[in-house]
């Protein structure tokens, strides 16, 4: 496939009708820039889907960023493709792939963290995930295993409000939780001197997502609760009020008069929030703060 712009494509097509005897192409079909697909975004056959293998109460994949027939930079001393006998180089081409969804992300973490450079790396994953939008544009929800938190909206992961942060010996107390081996867990921090401050659970990981696979599929036995332990840290106004609502998704924000609400005040900027989570929690303060729930 050969992508041309409009007046490269007339030229082509006014060679082909011009040439004396026809010019030699087989076949010639021009195709155009197709809009308004339902429904957007969707994953690719071809992308990897959760849970994740190994510990699958952590929502996986963390976020879902555009990744197919992206055009991008190309060197210039690798062939693009091959035509026969002929090699095509070019300064751009169509790509696909993680290869291509990862700048997207990559890129809008610089950006975070050149706005917000005291931001942790949890922290600017947080604002990433608890900001992204969940509904497609057919207005029905995402899949938590095909798209995770939902679709990169850089714009308002600027001001996300509130975000789970995690520190280095976070980590290392769930690595610990989990019955890793010193030697595997040498290998995963790439670095020795650390010790287990405590066994932490999964449930209590501060991550942006709540996840759990301990009800069983047609289990008709009594109702189990499972509780996640959080700390929000308020990176937003330093007067702020959330009022959290337990609900489905987005678009049923109308109908959750009936849902159970909390309000967490927090008077200033930095200041931690404990709380325990159930279902779904949703912030809506100046912002959108969106827990992912599988």
């Amino acid at each position: 496939m050969i992508a041309l712009s409009q007046g490269s494509g007339d030229t082509v097509r006014n060679y082909i009708a011009c040439s004396p005897g026809g010019a030699k192409v087989q076949s010639l079909r021009f195709r155009l820039t197709k809009l308004g697909g339902t429904p957007a975004p969707k994953v690719a056959l071809y992308s990897s889907r959760g849970p994740d293998a190994i510990n699958p109460s952590i929502l996986k994949p963390d976020l879902l960023a555009p990744g197919h027939q992206i055009l991008a930079a190309f060197s210039r001393e690798r062939p693009y493709t091959s035509l026969g006998e002929y090699s095509v180089v070019t300064d751009y081409g169509l790509m696909t792939g993680t290869s291509m969804a990862a700048p997207h992300v990559a890129g809008a973490a610089a950006l975070l963290k050149s706005v917000y450079p005291e931001w942790t790396p949890a922290a600017i994953r947080s604002a990433l995930m608890t900001t992204a939008y969940v509904v497609d544009n057919t207005d029905e929800p995402m899949t938590p295993t095909e798209f995770g938190a939902g679709h990169i909206d850089l714009k308002r992961a600027m001001d996300p409000g509130l975000v789970y942060d995690l520190r280095t010996q976070d980590y290392v107390d769930f690595l610990c939780g989990q019955n890793f081996t010193e030697k595997q867990i040498n290998a995963i921090l790439r670095q020795r001197g650390w010790h287990c401050r405590a066994e932490l659970k999964v449930e209590d990981l501060n991550y942006p997502s709540l996840t759990t696979t301990t009800i069983k599929v047609g289990d008709k036995g009594p109702g189990r609760t499972v509780k996640f332990r959080r700390v929000l840290t308020n990176v937003g106004e330093g007067k702020s009020v959330y009022r959290a609502t337990l609900g489905k998704r987005p678009a049923d924000d109308e109908n959750q008069s009936g849902a159970e609400k909390a309000v967490v005040s927090l008077p200033q900027r930095d200041q931690e929030v404990l709380g325990h989570f159930g279902r779904r929690r949703r912030f809506p303060g100046k912002g959108l703060l969106l827990s992912a729930v599988d």
